[in-house]
């Protein structure tokens, strides 16, 4: 005896089975040389049953009902919490079986002929299932519709000694200087500012860095840039600050009989452009610092930038 199941639930028989195949076509005239099939669509298949639950089961089917329960009231529990699910399922009928498939409606007759037996009619319709893949696709960085974000100004040098030899990249390579790069920005937020950060790695100087970095351009206005012959000399320590009292200042080193004294002296105008070119910088660090890591940056000037 085949059992006729729903869902694995197995019912006593089916009174009524009925399955249709439907198919949409359609009522526009086809193009001469078009294909047909693609005016054509098939529906999944629509199964109509009529089945019936006895609380007095007898055969194969008494076997799959337990004992302390009525059948009729636990298939149509089942059958309606299977509806509530609203996922597919599969049904075995008199005319086959059928995967993936839902309720359309389900119902229950009643008339003086029932008894105690539970009679459902139900109709199912077949799920279609589409496998579908998607795939990322990596273009270039960029395809030419809109510039980079950031651009790189003319190249500098910071090497350990403070001492640039200017015109030739190699050497200063040699001596272990790291070629540094102006980032200024092109769109965005911070639209026009610019950041300093090392060719070789895109990594911000921090401050000591950045301090030294202009500390060195001022010292090549003053002699402290080597041409690429090699000629021309460092001057003693100086080191351009900005003082609370006097301003900007060049403090410079000065040997008098063998004792070494400081003497600050007032920045040139030129020193002077640098230093502020230095102070704002810094300060656009500190911001790119905040952002990144949160917190508060050391600033080099307060207020208005």
């Amino acid at each position: 005896m085949t059992l006729r199941k729903i869902d694995g639930f197995v019912v006593d028989g089916v009174l009524e089975e009925e399955v249709r195949y439907e198919t949409t076509v359609t009522d526009y005239p086809i193009e001469s040389g078009g294909k047909a099939s693609d005016h054509i669509e098939n529906a999944t298949p629509v199964l109509t049953m009529t089945f019936i639950v006895s609380d007095t089961p007898i055969g194969e089917v008494a076997k799959q009902r337990s004992a302390d329960t009525i059948p009729s009231n636990e298939a149509k529990r089942y059958l309606l919490e299977l509806r509530a699910a609203r996922r597919p399922f599969t049904v075995e009928g008199v005319t086959g079986t059928y995967p993936l498939m839902v309720f359309a409606s389900l119902s229950e007759p009643r008339d003086s002929e029932s008894g105690d037996a539970l009679v459902m009619e139900a109709e199912f319709r077949q799920l279609r299932i589409e496998e579908v893949r998607r795939e990322v696709v990596r273009g270039p960085a960029n395809l030419g519709h809109r510039p980079a974000a950031w651009r790189d100004g003319p190249p500098g040098w910071l090497c350990p000694d403070l001492v640039v030899i200017l015109g030739d990249p190699a050497a200063n390579a040699a001596k272990k200087c790291r070629k540094v790069v102006s980032r200024r920005k092109r769109e965005g937020a911070g639209y026009g500012e610019s950041i300093y950060v090392f060719a070789d790695t895109g990594v911000a100087l921090n401050y000591q860095e950045l301090a030294d970095y202009f500390n060195q351009q001022s010292s090549r206005s003053a002699g402290g840039a080597l041409d690429g012959s090699g000629t021309g000399t460092a001057p003693l320590s100086s080191q351009l600050a900005y003082d609370p009292r006097y301003g900007a200042v060049r403090r410079g080193v000065y040997a008098n009989r063998g004792n070494l004294s400081v003497v600050a002296t007032p920045a040139t105008p030129a020193e002077l452009q640098v230093l502020q070119e230095y102070g704002e910088v810094q300060n656009r660090q500190a911001d790119v610092t905040n952002t990144i890591f949160g917190g508060a940056g050391d600033k080099l000037f307060g207020g208005a930038r």
